[in-house]
């Protein structure tokens, strides 16, 4: 029977494997508990990024439920090796939102396809950039919760960076006037 749960287990850490979607964690100074189950109550590890000594982490989303991610965690300076895997809330998992063109805006989708209905968002109108990451598609999609004041915008999007220091795009000078 033990060998049953491992064998089980290897077929669905091979099959989330090809299916991650990377995000990184925004909150630096402070611990971020990370579960051994999507429902577990008490941590089996606590995390920190350091921006002072800028120790970040690299984190791929491998699975998704309504509350939790399932994330392997990595050192950001050197992302080829997984230091923990486990269950984070999702509002620790962000992207940066972001275009390739020198346009200052983003199309949010209502569904992970381009041919959805979607809204033109001005980034300029938002005081952040990053959005937490509220669920992924397999095909490289981010569904993301966007906050201006008081309204609120969720929608697909494929439009992110996904390293903690924004630095997909050099020529965007948008991202260059937000750190």
């Amino acid at each position: 029977m033990k060998e049953l749960f491992c064998i089980i287990g290897l077929i669905l850490s091979i099959e989330a494997y090809g299916q991650h979607s990377p995000c990184f964690f925004k909150q630096t100074n402070s611990p971020i508990n990370i579960y051994e189950s999507e429902s577990g109550e008490i941590p089996f590890a606590v995390i920190n990024q350091d921006s002072i000594l800028e120790n970040y982490y690299s984190v791929e989303i491998l699975s998704s439920t309504m509350e939790r991610h399932l994330v392997r965690i990595m050192c950001a300076a050197s992302s080829s090796k997984a230091l923990i895997e486990g269950w984070v809330e999702k509002r620790f998992c962000n992207v940066w939102l972001w275009t390739m063109e020198q346009s200052k805006t983003i199309n949010i989708y209502e569904e992970p396809v381009q041919s959805s209905h979607y809204v033109k968002v001005d980034l300029t109108e938002y005081s952040e950039i990053t959005a937490p990451v509220l669920d992924v598609s397999k095909d490289g999609w981010y569904y993301v919760s966007i906050t201006n004041g008081e309204h609120s915008l969720f929608g697909w999007t494929k439009n992110v960076c996904t390293n903690i220091y924004g630095s997909c795009e050099h020529g965007n000078p948008y991202l260059k006037n937000h750190p």
